[in-house]
């Protein structure tokens, strides 16, 4: 289907960079900035549902170079619109079609590590942890995108309704799994699981449903690495604990840990 050029005034789109239920993603030109950004346009004609706008309100005011740069947000013939940092690099679920080296995981983990670092200091759970929202920059910088579900740590608690979990089934941590309270240890199991798929090359719990699949996180123990991974073991260990207590408790505890290691 043709790209519509002229949807929101001051952007003349394209290409399609992503399509779902809710939303398109179009590459743009922006007559503002002089410059292409990527640009979501809601499916939903309807001003009342705003779907964009919690996402704008946690981190359009934020600049840092881990955190996507947002540009503009609003409503034009009632398709809501947000403006954002368009990455011609891709995502790390495209850089995973190809295997990476150990050393290689371990230099995109400390990069994702970093940017959640950031998040986290604001007092927000991502709580979307994924390949497909972490980008690229030419430079090799780790940037995380998409903080549609993102929560503040203080608004975190049972903030979905039961039988409307958002997020990744194959990301996503036991508690937030079973509807519980979130922090940050939540997106640490995300990274953990990450890190195990950059590892193998291989999710660490698959099935045939959603449920099933969730059923693993909550009570599965953590997948054992091949042989010759094994001295990432107690790191995975540690990240994907079930229990908070077992778990590693901060971003900066995981970075300090990885500066120590190497």
């Amino acid at each position: 289907m043709a790209v519509p050029r002229y949807l929101i005034p001051r952007y003349v789109l394209l290409d399609t960079l992503g399509e779902s239920a809710r939303a398109t993603v179009y590459l743009a030109q922006s007559a503002a900035l002089e410059r292409q950004v990527a640009l979501k346009v809601s499916r939903i004609t309807d001003a009342d549902e705003a779907q964009f706008a919690r996402e704008y309100q946690a981190i359009g005011g934020l600049r840092h170079p881990g955190i996507v740069d947002l540009y503009d947000y609003g409503f034009h013939d009632g398709h809501e619109f947000m403006a954002m940092e368009y990455f011609p690099a891709g995502d790390l679920k495209a850089r995973l079609e190809e295997a990476i080296s150990p050393e290689q995981a371990l230099g995109c983990l400390r990069g994702i590590a970093t940017s959640l670092s950031a998040v986290h200091s604001q007092g927000l759970v991502h709580r979307d942890l994924k390949p497909a929202n972490i980008m690229l920059r030419e430079n090799g910088q780790m940037v995380l995108i998409d903080f549609g579900i993102s929560r503040r740590v203080d608004n975190a608690s049972h903030s979905t309704a039961v039988g409307m979990l958002r997020g990744s089934p194959y990301y996503m941590s036991p508690e937030q799994a079973q509807g519980s309270d979130l922090d940050a240890r939540s997106d640490i199991y995300s990274l953990g699981v990450i890190f195990y798929e950059m590892l193998t090359g291989s999710k660490p719990y698959t099935g045939i449903t959603a449920i099933e699949v969730l059923q693993q996180h909550v009570s599965e123990p953590v997948p054992e690495l091949p042989p010759e991974l094994s001295r990432y073991q107690p790191l995975i260990e540690s990240m994907m604990a079930k229990s908070w207590d077992e778990r590693l408790p901060s971003t900066e505890v995981l970075l300090a840990h990885l500066a120590e290691t190497g």
